[in-house]
């Protein structure tokens, strides 16, 4: 499954699905767009829950929404979630890593969070809760996640950043929200 900003000027957001890894693709019905009552929301970030409901993230209303499918992709349920939506030059990154924690990285631009600036949320049961929430310095803009065999996880920013950490570390000394 992969989340796509789709068409000239993000005219929807869609998932596109493969049931045979990859060979072939499958553009789903339901629209980001259309499940926010047509509000701007682009750069979906998704993740797959233990039971299969995939959790999409996008960029666009403050506070950041959440969308829930149950069926890969065909409709979305919305949901509010405690972090602040982002703006221009900006996208969040979200990766469910090796020991089943769920990471998302994104931009307090309220200041609410961590005083400004990325954070790093992890949550233990499956993005329901985000009890451990982290100032991360050194990466920005558009980010993505990665995580090594090593269990050390990358966030790479388009600013020119790339910070290495591991889960532990979002964990000593984190906000608790």
């Amino acid at each position: 499954m992969l989340a796509c900003d789709g068409g000239a000027g993000h005219k929807d957001e869609r998932f596109l699905v493969s049931a045979d890894r990859g060979v072939t693709w499958k553009v789903a019905a339901g629209d980001l767009r259309k499940a926010m009552g047509g509000k701007y929301v682009i750069h979906p970030t998704i993740f797959e829950r233990a039971d299969g409901t995939i959790i999409t993230y996008g960029r666009g209303p403050h506070p950041m929404p959440m969308f829930v499918s149950k069926d890969k992709g065909e409709t979305f349920d919305v949901a509010e979630t405690k972090f602040p939506g982002i703006g221009t030059g900006q996208k969040a990154a979200v990766l469910k890593l090796a020991s089943g924690a769920v990471l998302l990285c994104s931009i307090d631009r309220t200041k609410e969070l961590v005083g400004g600036g990325t954070y790093a949320a992890l949550s233990l049961d499956d993005g329901k809760t985000w009890p451990h929430i982290r100032k991360v310095e050194g990466a920005t803009g558009y980010m993505s996640l990665a995580q090594g065999l090593d269990g050390m996880i990358y966030l790479n920013g388009t600013r020119m950043g790339v910070v290495k950490f591991n889960e532990a570390w979002v964990k000593i000394r984190s906000e608790t929200k």
